[in-house]
Order: structure tokens, then C-alpha cells, then sequence
């Protein structure tokens, strides 16, 4: 394979943030481990459905800027319009950080109605007003890390986002469980994701005002014009990642949702290359459709793609293959969702294998298209939870979950091609219109 100057960049950056994502896959894994080593399958599933309120909040209390701010970022970088950058940048985090604390206050506040009436779970009480702590500090690392990536400060963005909150939690986790059991997995998480907030913020000036002295200026059409659509992806997507969690704590019992969130994370392991390449090739494309160099823009997505597939196959393969040993790494609670993990595996393998397609649409102005997939999978993934959790548990969320991935990455996959006129899968449709 051939490989451009522009390829050569996504590659070398891809280095370091394959590093970078290997140790914080390393992270998150330790943490799951230690987690369910240390709370056993019940209380595990407790943390969880915690963390997928508290997850659901932050997205909900972002509006979607996050997105938004790495196609801005990107765009305005390109031609040097530093005021719109900073400007695009504090603006976002003011009105995500204002969101973001007004939902944590609901999420607390309703923490009785959830637990009781929802659960009927009154022991989460206390651990959900606890987790509602946590909604505006992910909400605040995770735009800085956006900022980050559109800067492509890629060491900065992805150590945001996936280190700094699981290096600290990591870290507190046995002191704050052993004290406290199921509310110290909660505190650990609280005080990692304040940390990474901080740190995300502090990264984020130091390298945006290399470049030129901060002066701001807001253009309200350019980041809040794409945000609802984006909003509603985010929802959408949320409502993908989650919902199964949530039917799980609700029609079966907190040990299956335990084991399958735990066996959803490591499937995740699938496609942490595609996080990595992502990251790097998202802000390329923005470039690329802002000076009109769509051919360059074809060949990249088309050869980053490869890249992706050929590093998750062996990955794929340990899970496929040996999906006892992984699991019972987590303990014997957890051998149960060996099955679980295979398909999931599966589905994440999909994901990977057709490229950066939603970064494809949202960074060429197609969020529209973007949001109407995510409407149709999650209602699809909603639908097979309704169907298939009730009867078969953690396996029938593994099932529903990953043949919703599958519609939703293979159907995007379709629209890149409708409207950029090539398909991000290397092997397949050569012509470009």
C-alpha cells in the first residue's frame, strides 16, 4: 500500500496514540478487574448502572458540543483564525459546563425515584447521588479533550480522555472500596474524572496559545448550527451503549448487567485502533474538505480503514477463540459471559472494518444523515433489548447490541458513499464517482 504524505502523518501520529490507547485500554482493564475482583458480580452490575445515569447525563448536559468542537477547531485551525478557536472553545465549555451541572443537580435529586421505583434498588440511593457528582467533570474533560483533538494534540486528547480519570481511579479504587465497597468504586470515579477535568483544561491553553495570544471571538451559527443533529446522535449513541445496561437492571438481576458490561468493555479492546486512527484522521478530514482535496480525503479514509482492520483481527481472533480465559481473568462470576463477549466482539469488529464513517459524515457537513442512522439503530437496539433481554439476559443484550452495531456502521458506510461518492472499505468499490 502506497502512503502519501498526509498518510504518513495519520501513521506516525498513530504511533504514539496507539501507545497511548494500549495503556489505557491496559487501564480500564486493570480497573474492571480490580472492580469485579473486589465487588463481585452484584455489586458490579450496582457500578455500572450507576455509571451508565451518570453517562447519560453528561452526554444530555454537552448538547452535543463535543463534536461540534473538533470540526471547528480543525476548520478554523486550517486557516488561521486562532479568535474563533478560543472563542468556539470557551464557549462550548461554558455552555456544556452550565448543562451539564443543571442534569447532575436532576440526577441527584431523582436518585430515590430511580432507585426505588425504576431498580427497586433502594440500596443505589446514596451511590446515584454519589455518580451524579461525576456528570459535570466528564462533561468538561471530555470537551477539552474534543479541543485537544482538534488542535491535533492527539497525546493531549486521548490521555485526557482515556488516562488521566482510570490512572487516578485505578489508584484510589482499593483504598476507597475497601473503606466503603460499592460507594468507593463511586468516589474513586469522581475524583478521577475532577483530576482529568482539571488537567484537560490546563493542556488545552498551554498548546492552543502556542500558536497565537488569545483573543476570542464566537461565531453562534458555526457551533451551535450542527449541534442539535449532533445532539441528537449523541443520544442516539448513547442510548446504543446504554440502554442494555439499564434494561438489564431492570428485567434481570445486577449480575447480569454486571458480567455483560464488563464483557462489552473488553469486547471493546476489538476496536481501540479505531479510536486511535480516528482521533487523528477526524481533524485530516476536516482539513481536507475545507481546502476541497477530496481525492486525498478518499485515499486517506480508504487506507486508514485497512489499517484499522488488519490490527483488530488477531484481537477479534483471542476473543473469538479463547473467550473463557479473558473472561475468567475478572473472576468465576464472570466465565458465565464468555459467550457474551464473542458476539460482542463481532460486532465491535464491524465497526472497525468500515472505517471512520461517522467521522466522514459529520466532518462534511452530513450530520443530518448521521443522526438519522442513529435514530434507526437505537430504535433497533431498543427494540431487540425489549425483545431478547427479558427472555435471555446478559446474551440477548450481547445479540441485540452487536447486530445493531453491525446495521449501524454498514448502513453509514452506504451514506459516505451516496454522498462523498467512495466506500471506506478498501477491497470493495474502487470507482470513485
Amino acid at each position: 500500500m502506497s502512503l502519501d504524505i498526509h498518510m504518513k502523518e495519520i501513521l506516525r501520529a498513530a504511533t504514539t496514540a496507539l501507545s497511548l490507547k494500549v495503556f489505557a485500554a491496559g487501564l480500564a482493564f486493570a480497573f474492571n478487574v480490580v472492580l469485579a475482583r473486589m465487588l463481585g458480580a452484584d455489586q458490579t452490575g450496582f457500578y455500572f448502572i450507576c455509571l451508565a445515569l451518570a453517562t447519560i447525563c453528561s452526554v444530555i448536559g454537552r448538547l452535543g458540543l463535543d463534536d461540534v468542537l473538533v470540526k471547528v477547531t480543525s476548520a478554523n485551525k486550517a486557516v488561521q483564525s486562532w479568535q474563533y478557536v478560543y472563542g468556539h472553545f470557551v464557549a462550548a465549555i461554558v455552555i456544556g459546563g452550565v448543562g451539564s451541572a443543571l442534569v447532575g443537580v436532576v440526577l441527584f435529586f431523582s436518585s430515590d425515584y430511580l432507585a426505588v421505583t425504576v431498580f427497586d434498588q433502594p440500596q443505589l440511593v446514596g451511590a446515584i447521588k454519589l455518580m451524579a457528582l461525576a456528570v459535570l467533570p466528564v462533561s468538561i474533560y471530555t470537551l477539552a479533550s474534543q479541543g485537544l483533538k482538534g488542535l491535533r494534540c492527539i497525546k493531549e486528547s486521548l490521555s485526557v480522555l482515556n488516562v488521566f480519570a482510570p490512572l487516578v481511579s485505578l489508584a484510589a479504587l482499593p483504598v476507597f472500596v475497601a473503606w466503603l465497597g460499592l460507594d468507593g468504586s463511586i468516589v474513586a470515579y469522581v475524583v478521577g474524572a475532577y483530576f482529568a477535568a482539571a488537567i484537560g483544561i490546563f493542556l488545552w491553553y498551554r498548546r492552543a496559545t502556542e500558536n497565537a495570544p488569545f483573543s476570542s471571538a464566537f461565531n453562534m451559527p458555526e457551533l451551535l448550527g450542527p449541534a442539535p443533529p449532533l445532539f441528537i446522535v449523541s443520544v442516539m449513541q448513547l442510548i446504543i451503549n446504554w440502554s442494555s445496561v439499564v434494561f438489564l437492571g431492570i428485567w434481570a438481576d445486577s449480575a447480569d448487567a454486571g458480567i455483560f458490561r464488563v464483557a462489552n468493555r473488553t469486547a471493546m479492546l476489538t476496536s481501540f485502533i479505531f479510536i486511535a486512527i480516528d482521533s487523528i484522521s477526524a481533524p485530516k478530514f476536516a482539513e481536507f474538505i475545507k481546502t476541497g482535496n477530496l481525492m486525498m480525503l478518499r485515499k486517506t479514509a480508504r487506507q486508514s480503514c485497512a489499517l484499522m482492520a488488519s490490527i483488530a483481527g488477531p484481537v477479534l481472533a483471542l476473543f473469538l477463540f479463547f473467550p473463557e480465559f479473558v473472561m475468567s481473568v475478572f473472576g468465576h462470576d464472570f466465565v458465565s459471559g464468555a459467550t457474551v463477549l464473542a458476539i460482542i466482539a463481532v460486532g465491535q469488529f464491524v465497526n472497525v472494518a468500515t472505517g471512520s464513517v461517522a467521522s466522514l459524515l459529520v466532518m462534511s457537513g452530513n450530520e443530518r444523515l448521521l443522526r438519522n442512522d442513529l435514530i434507526v439503530s437505537a430504535i433497533l437496539n431498543l427494540l431487540l433489548g425489549m425483545i431478547l433481554i427479558p427472555k435471555f439476559g446478559s446474551l440477548g443484550a450481547a445479540i441485540g447490541l452487536a447486530l445493531t452495531i453491525a446495521f449501524q456502521n454498514l448502513y453509514a458506510t452506504y451514506l459516505v458513499y451516496r454522498k462523498l461518492g467512495f466506500w471506506t472499505i478498501p477491497f470493495f468499490g474502487r470507482k470513485c464517482l
